[in-house]
């Protein structure tokens, strides 16, 4: 996790200037063991900056993944900012998680039934979707390659 190499960190910070970040996208247990299983928790990760930054080494939180309708709600970043500032954090950057065609459809069957379309509006208790076009403009067709040198005779 970067702390048991607080001695290296220490060493090249006498020659150079050394940051280290760490990942802490939220602070929900339970969103945390679904989507990063296997990975230290988000409150092990703020020891890990507090450690750090205890030990002279200037450690950021790369809040990510920003997760669309599991994590990013006010509250959620709000939270997450103050645990990162509480634990010393030098610097907190955002990146929320893009997500392609098809993939909302799995993140949605995590977070139950999916959100209203972007672009949606709530009128009368409905959800109404406002379409807004293509959000860029549709690729260049390509120049057809040139054609095949001729062999060589032989």
């Amino acid at each position: 996790m970067g702390v048991h190499n607080t001695p290296l960190l220490r060493e090249a910070a006498a020659v150079t200037d050394v940051g280290v970040s760490m990942s802490v996208g939220f602070l929900d247990r339970e969103l945390w063991r679904t989507v990063e299983p296997g990975t230290p928790s988000p409150a092990r990760r703020l020891d890990a900056v507090r450690a750090l930054t205890e030990h002279g080494i200037p450690c950021g939180v790369l809040m990510t993944p920003v997760i669309p309708f599991l994590g990013d709600s006010p509250e959620q970043l709000r939270a997450t900012v103050r645990a990162a500032a509480s634990s010393g954090a030098t610097s907190v950057t955002p990146l929320v998680l893009h997500l392609r065609p098809g993939a909302p459809r799995v993140v949605h069957g995590l977070a139950g039934p999916p959100p209203p379309a972007p672009g949606a509006a709530l009128r009368d208790g409905r959800v109404r979707h406002r379409p807004h076009g293509p959000r860029r403009a549709p690729p260049r067709p390509r120049a057809p390659a040139p054609p095949a040198p001729d062999p060589a005779p032989p």
